[in-house]
């Protein structure tokens, strides 16, 4: 008795290509994924606000390998960093990697005084720098990091560097008063009116980096009050005309600024050494 056989359709033509195809793609990710895996395993982190922001928390400094990522250059210190001693040694620090092909990264290290890749960069507690370029040995990179010891040089601020201001903002005061004082940080309130422009302004200003370096410490609050026509609210902090930006101290003074219109403004009012020594009211009293 005869059997047939029935031939292949085209959908069964195109699902063993699609198969085919899915095989080969998971194999090429196995293998790239391996050597991704390979250098990440250091911790190595590829930005470097998150990488400051790491730094500033923790007790370790900052180190920054400066990568040669242009197609045809052969960057040698990738390699070295992979050698046990080197990379001991830079277990020690918040290690953050930077590419010379990414315009950023170069105004960043720029700052530092770096413009050629590889290099290797220590930024210190106290903002100071130690640098070095062209690292082609262990033994060097290892002298360098035995010796970059703070104070180092001052570095030359670029305003222009792309920063990111993140802000965690709570929306309820009397928590963010409590945790202001468990953790002895200031505490940072904004005051606006909701369904206007109020916040947005105030945000755009808050953004700038100038501004966030000042505050990116303090607990942060933001508060909508009133109504959109109103002009002023009682706060705990006394009458203030909206939209404002209050900055109390661990020990409970605090000053205040009305409407600002530039980040210049925030600056310098974060900047003053004088501080009102007024105590803030409870939310209760103030009908809150």
């Amino acid at each position: 008795m005869s059997h047939f056989i029935r031939p292949p359709t085209k959908r069964t033509y195109l699902s063993r290509l699609f198969a085919s195809m899915a095989c080969l793609i998971g194999m090429l990710c196995l293998s790239s994924c391996a050597t991704v895996r390979h250098w990440h395993s250091n911790r190595w982190i590829a930005d470097y606000d998150k990488a400051t922001r790491i730094a500033d928390k923790s007790e370790l400094e900052l180190l920054i390998y400066y990568v040669d990522d242009r197609p045809g250059t052969q960057d040698k210190l990738r390699d070295l960093l992979q050698d046990d001693a080197l990379r001991s040694k830079t277990e020690q620090y918040t290690r953050c990697k930077l590419l010379r092909s990414f315009e950023p990264d170069r105004r960043f290290v720029a700052q530092y005084g770096i413009d050629r890749a590889p290099a290797l960069l220590v930024i210190h507690k106290d903002g100071t720098y130690h640098a070095i370029e062209g690292v082609v040995t262990s033994t060097n990179a290892l002298e360098f990091l035995h010796n970059a010891a703070a104070p180092g040089v001052e570095p030359l601020p670029n305003p222009l560097v792309p920063r990111k201001a993140q802000y965690t903002w709570l929306e309820n005061i009397d928590v963010a008063q409590q945790i202001s004082k468990l953790s002895g940080s200031p505490l940072l309130v904004v005051y606006h009116r909701p369904y206007t422009k109020d916040w947005w302004r105030i945000e755009a200003l808050l953004r700038e980096f100038p501004v966030f370096k000042r505050l990116k410490n303090a607990t942060h609050c933001r508060v909508g009050v009133g109504t959109p026509w109103q002009e002023a609210f009682i706060s705990p902090f006394g009458a203030i005309r909206l939209p404002a930006v209050v900055l109390v101290s661990p020990d409970g003074a605090y000053r205040v600024l009305e409407k600002p219109t530039s980040y210049e403004a925030i600056v310098h009012f974060t900047d003053q050494n004088k501080v009102a020594t007024s105590t803030p009211r409870s939310s209760a009293a103030t009908g809150r």
